[in-house]
């Protein structure tokens, strides 16, 4: 069965904008999709408590400095499975509010000024409109600074963390350890 991409190039795509307005009005540009997932769930899961949804990494600009580059992650909710093709009104019932669980662990690690994590630049909560996937639903933006070094992995593939020597991973998790707050 093809996979459904819910944060579709009609809403966002390389001429997307996101304005966030806290605690300054800074302006950002979609230039590249660097990826997506999914996790589209049933209505039995959602009953025990996960959440249907899919996450966006792209590449953004700032449109005032076209040199100023980002992370933004998108989280936006999205329809239990078999129901996709339902009207909007019948989506929007399954709307839900609250952050995800990786954008939470995020903001806690900003709010309690983690010094080891990547750099929170802007963070927006709003709901999906009523041409989107759940209307109502959950959407969140987090815009993060680019760091350099090499990616040890997502939640998807750990492989070049795994990949390295039983020494480079022990240094890196406690250097990790000793420099957490």
């Amino acid at each position: 069965m093809p996979t459904i991409r819910f944060l579709s190039d009609y809403h966002f795509n390389k001429e997307t904008q996101v304005d966030f307005k806290q605690p300054e009005h800074y302006t950002w540009r979609i230039a590249e999709r660097l990826g997506e997932d999914c996790t589209q769930a049933d209505k039995t899961e959602t009953d025990g408590g996960a959440k249907s949804g899919a996450t966006g990494l792209f590449l953004c600009e700032n449109i005032l400095d076209t040199f100023q580059r980002v992370h933004m992650r998108i989280y936006m909710q999205v329809p239990l499975i078999g129901t996709e093709f339902d009207p909007p009104f019948k989506r929007a019932e399954q709307a839900i509010h609250g952050t995800p669980q990786e954008a939470a662990a995020f903001l806690k690690f900003y709010d309690e000024g983690s010094t080891i994590t990547l750099a929170l630049l802007r963070y927006k909560n709003t709901t999906q409109d009523d041409n989107m996937s759940v209307p109502g639903g959950f959407l969140i933006f987090l815009v993060w600074e680019i760091v350099p070094g090499l990616r040890l992995g997502n939640r998807v593939s750990r492989k070049q963390f795994f990949n390295l020597d039983q020494a480079e991973r022990n240094l890196i998790r406690e250097t990790f350890l000793r420099n957490r707050k």
